[in-house]
């Protein structure tokens, strides 16, 4: 696999969608609080990412994480296991075994 810095030249392109943060205000948690419980309170954030091939979707992976955007790194670890484990590990589960496709 060969990584470039221009996507005419590339076979593969992970597009991203931009990180949303849902702010949960003071007076909020505090109502919430008091008339029901705790939880949830927490501030949220949510993105979503699409590997194409073309024209075509290979692979997407949508994710949601508390703490908004304090969890940034959290959210782009998920991203990576997930494209890691669901597309690259299978598509060498399905190379024959002399291909030279390496696993990483």
């Amino acid at each position: 696999m060969t990584v470039v810095t221009r996507s005419d030249g590339a076979d593969l392109i992970l597009k991203s969608a931009q990180v949303e943060v849902e702010k949960v205000t003071t007076g909020s948690k505090v109502v919430k609080c008091l008339f029901a419980s705790c939880a949830g309170t927490e501030d949220k954030a949510s993105t979503s990412v699409q590997l194409t091939k073309g024209d075509a979707v290979v692979w997407s992976y949508s994710v949601n994480k508390g703490r908004g955007a304090k969890n940034r790194q959290s959210m782009a670890e998920a991203i990576a296991e997930h494209l890691k484990n669901d597309h690259f590990e299978k598509e060498v589960e399905t190379q024959d075994p002399g291909s030279g496709i390496e696993r990483f």
